[in-house]
């Protein structure tokens, strides 16, 4: 289940070849509201703190059916030129639900945010985190580091 990407459906409603832009546009600016989703994110850019917020947009009626888009691939910095494909993955640990997303790209350099939290783990790439709720899509404070870091050296 991919979570955080824009698929042919838009809140419940087919994407037709023959809707106009602007009125996808118009629909879509009615039906949703900016916001942002906290997680962590391993950017390759060396930086002490792993919390990110995400910028998302928010269904006007947010549930579990119509979770909101989480713009993960923005926060990333990769290649624009032959971009590296992103993997999602739902991981259960100790009764906690995370998304991970990341890419693997040997053509950059180590990342040394992960390498600092895993040395042991020599990814050349980025990894994010979002904590999915039961009850809510998205929560804003996440399981303990220790479930965190289990989840990712797994």
């Amino acid at each position: 289940m991919v979570i955080h990407r824009h698929l042919d459906m838009l809140v419940g409603v087919p994407v037709s070849p023959y809707i106009s832009c602007g009125w996808l546009y118009s629909y879509l600016r009615f039906q949703t509201r900016s916001g942002r989703v906290a997680g962590y994110l391993w950017q390759r850019a060396t930086q002490r703190s792993i919390t990110h917020a995400f910028n998302a947009d928010f269904p006007v009626q947010e549930n579990m059916i119509h979770p909101p888009y989480v713009d993960v691939e923005r926060s990333f910095f990769m290649s624009i030129i032959a971009p590296p494909e992103i993997f999602d993955t739902l991981i259960r640990v100790s009764g906690h639900t995370l998304l991970v997303s990341g890419y693997f790209d040997n053509r950059v350099e180590r990342n040394a945010n992960l390498k600092r939290d895993f040395p042991l783990i020599p990814w050349h790439g980025e990894i994010a985190v979002l904590f999915i709720g039961k009850q809510k899509p998205f929560l804003t404070r996440g399981p303990p580091d220790s479930v965190i870091h289990f989840a990712i050296a797994s």
